[in-house]
């Protein structure tokens, strides 16, 4: 039986993790009123709750994600396409099968990304603000997460996708999730594993001014306006009618 643990509650911001393949924990922390974390809010929160917290010693899956393009290289890219089709995507993985995508799905999520080397590449954590992967990925916390890393022991931190010819070897473009591994696994920054049907852990965010997540699902509101352009649409301009006769009449 999975189960979301809340484990961060400092002001400003809450976090929760679940084990759980990534289709299913990413539904489970977004019924509870969680998104996926970024790479750069992962940071943030490592450097604010400390190198003995769990958000440190454990790893886990961050928003953003993996694009190999055959003959064209590898990105990390702000939008993830596994973030837009969690099912599909980890359904793959179940059947040993990267999840390709569209050359058209592709075009849209390289416009924000940033290209990295193939295979194995370190950079040294002093200089995580310069390297244009990491800044990316952990944003406004890069330098500053360099520095924890290097106070907690780490001079380079790997980043390992796959390589070149086994790129180059397939068919159509595909996706994986970008994952982040934890303190004592060196924090290495993984882009080439095949694994969402992995009770891997998934870790989400909330905010609010208590810092403090929800204990129901955020609830959705729409206005009057957008309900009756949905009726319409859908050709139910009767029900429409009728929702304006009743609220009229309870005013």
């Amino acid at each position: 039986m999975t189960e979301l643990i809340r484990d961060i509650k400092p002001t400003g911001v809450a976090s929760a993790y679940i084990d759980a393949p990534f289709d299913v924990g990413k539904k489970t922390l977004e019924e509870n009123g969680f998104e996926v974390i970024t790479g750069e809010q992962n940071a943030g929160l490592r450097i604010d709750c400390g190198k003995d917290a769990k958000v440190s010693t454990r790893g886990n899956y961050v928003k953003e994600g993996v694009l190999y393009v055959p003959k064209k290289g590898a990105f990390i890219t702000r939008g993830s396409l596994i973030m837009a089709h969690p099912k599909e995507a980890t359904n793959a993985h179940r059947k040993g099968n990267e999840f390709y995508v569209t050359p058209e799905q592709a075009e849209v999520v390289i416009n924000d990304s940033v290209a990295v080397s193939y295979g194995t590449t370190k950079v040294p954590t002093n200089r995580f603000g310069e390297n244009a992967v990491t800044a990316f990925l952990f944003g406004k916390f890069a330098q500053k997460y360099g520095e924890f890393l290097k106070d907690a022991g780490r001079e380079e931190i790997a980043s390992i996708f796959n390589g070149k010819d086994y790129v180059d070897s397939q068919v159509k473009p595909y996706v994986n999730q970008t994952w982040l591994a934890r303190l004592d696994g060196d924090s290495i920054v993984y882009g080439d594993n095949r694994n969402l049907n992995y009770d891997d852990t998934v870790r989400g965010v909330f905010f609010d001014a208590e810092g403090v997540a929800p204990s129901e699902p955020l609830q959705k509101v729409y206005t009057l306006n957008q309900i009756f352009e949905a009726f319409k649409t859908a050709g139910l301009s009767r029900l429409e009618s009728m929702v304006a006769e009743a609220l009229e009449a309870n005013n």
